[in-house]
């Protein structure tokens, strides 16, 4: 797991990055599609697939804001 560290940015220069997109995979078609951006930019979100092919997105987030507490899923691929 990847941790933010102040003395590493210092040193390196190291920005993380924060993303809002997302995109679903559909294994039938084996493509990506492009979901609504998540409310909240983050970083080390995890997804996990629920019944019916929803897929909930949590965690994660903003290292200098002391992570996120936003949960939003995302509906099955078409």
């Amino acid at each position: 797991m990847e941790k933010y560290d102040p003395a590493t940015v210092a040193t390196t220069g190291y920005i993380p990055v924060l993303l809002a997109t997302a995109d679903v995979y559909d294994p039938v078609r084996a493509a990506w599609t492009p979901a609504p951006p998540m409310r909240e930019p983050r970083w080390l979100a995890t997804g996990t697939t629920l019944p019916g092919g929803r897929v909930l997105v949590c965690g994660g987030g903003n290292p200098l804001a002391a992570g996120s507490h936003a949960v939003e899923a995302y509906p099955a691929s078409p």
